[in-house]
């Protein structure tokens, strides 16, 4: 989400900054499959465009990050569907590193 902006300009951002903020409700394979199935729409729109930008520019370079990203993680994306000891947002591994981190900072 943050490659993307808070505030994008391309209407290609704007449309798949919409898609990735359904990501946290998935939480049965009906989601899991609206969620492929709107990036796919998605990336049959844009992903030309996409890859035509310069990618030298900040803002255009993170959009095609942020494509690849998803691209290479869809596969394994929902593994926490199908498996109950997986999470499914990294919120408690963030928050304990981020104890780790204080923790570090004070020695």
């Amino acid at each position: 989400m943050s490659w993307l902006r808070r505030y994008p300009k391309l209407e290609a951002s704007k449309d798949l900054r919409k898609i990735i903020l359904t990501l946290s409700a998935v939480k049965e394979e009906r989601g899991k499959e609206l969620f492929i199935k709107d990036f796919c729409i998605w990336e049959e729109q844009y992903g030309r465009f996409v890859l035509s930008l310069p990618s030298r520019d900040k803002v255009f370079g993170d959009l095609q990050r942020t494509r690849s990203l998803i691209l290479h993680a869809l596969p394994y994306m929902f593994h926490y569907l199908d498996d109950q000891c997986i999470a499914a947002t990294t919120n408690k591994l963030e928050g304990y590193f981020s104890r780790l981190k204080e923790i570090y900072r004070k020695h």
